[in-house]
């Protein structure tokens, strides 16, 4: 009799068991590849500026992206401090004098650096390392693309909070003035130097405005580091986690293209889910919004001189909770000035 009740018991938790890994297998959930817009948007311009929208949203459910952004806000409930920059080793990594908090400009080299703000801007004047070749370049980049990456630990920064870490090269090209006065073809590009950049994440969504750039100018030559890492938090009104329509974020989005874009010209339109910084008084927070860029150009000639190609980037907030705050006027995509989407 008692093993009759227990195979009952058994069988009833395994039931349990069983249900539960349905429930978990049903439930919604964001892929990474729906936090922005697919490979087909890339470089693909369209007249239709309502279309080019439409097909630039991502592919999120909207619950599943609500959830998402409530656990962010539970794990990180009281907030998560920056990062702690290893001095000693920038010191030794960058062969100058003890530096702190602060601000200093040395006769090679200068530094702005704030613990608290997880900051730090340092260049070191490397000017007697004349450019070299290209052939040459990508010898030293193989090096660097190894050296880089051992870096981010001294310096403090957790790799699963990037969301890419990528290395490449930096060229310049002259131009020969001729006898004439006028200038002829331009010489072969060198490198002048090698950079890595860095975009954080958090729980796998882009946190604008926070990243790491180091620069090099060889594998055994540091000459900047730029980090920009700041306590994440989230906006403390923040209680509900509703995301706004996809048809209402399309609107929105569809109002300020239109306020901005050329009529005679098509537009290509990206868009990636993001946390971008905002300010809460003198704090900074951070709030959940797509960031969405745009791009123009005149029909049927990509190459026209009265164009160029033009470019903007804007946001639209994701959360049907209205939420006050004051925008940051230094929001640069979070690269320094490479627009990041």
């Amino acid at each position: 009799m008692k093993l009759h009740i227990t195979k009952r018991v058994i069988i009833f938790l395994g039931l349990i068991i069983f249900s539960g890994n349905i429930l978990a297998q049903t439930q919604p959930r964001v892929e990474p590849s729906e936090l922005g817009s697919t490979a087909k948007v890339v470089g693909v311009f369209n007249q239709n500026l309502a279309e080019a929208i439409r097909l630039a949203l991502p592919g999120y459910d909207d619950q599943a992206l609500g959830a998402l952004f409530e656990s962010v806000a539970k794990k990180y409930a009281n907030g998560f401090d920056p990062l702690q920059i290893n001095l000693d080793a920038i010191e030794a990594l960058f062969q100058i004098k003890a530096f702190g908090d602060g601000e200093a400009q040395e006769r090679d080299y200068g530094y702005q650096i704030s613990k608290k703000a997880g900051r730090i801007y340092l260049h070191k004047d490397r000017s007697s390392i004349k450019p070299y070749s290209v052939r040459r370049g990508n010898a030293e980049l193989k090096l660097v693309s190894q050296t880089h990456p051992a870096m981010l630990r001294l310096f403090g920064i957790n790799q699963s909070q990037l969301s890419s870490f990528h290395s490449n090269l930096i060229l310049f090209e002259g131009v020969q003035k001729l006898p004439t006065g006028g200038y002829g073809k331009p010489t072969s590009p060198v490198v002048d130097n090698i950079y890595s950049y860095g975009q954080r994440s958090v729980e796998g969504i882009l946190t604008e405005g926070s990243y790491i750039k180091i620069l090099s100018k060889n594998a055994l030559t540091n000459e900047g580091l730029i980090i920009n890492w700041p306590r994440f938090q989230l906006h403390p009104e923040l209680q509900r986690f509703e995301v706004r329509s996809k048809a209402d974020l399309l609107n929105e989005a569809a109002e300020h293209i239109k306020r901005v874009a050329n009529p005679k010209h098509e537009v290509n339109v990206k868009m990636a889910v993001v946390f971008r910084p905002v300010m809460v008084g003198e704090t900074k927070v951070f709030i959940p919004a797509m960031k969405i860029g745009l791009y123009s150009r005149p029909f049927a000639d990509a190459f026209a001189n009265e164009k160029g190609e033009n470019g903007e980037l804007f946001y639209v907030d994701l959360m049907k909770q209205s939420l006050k705050y004051t925008d940051r006027e230094d929001q640069d995509g979070g690269s320094g000035g490479e627009k990041i989407i």
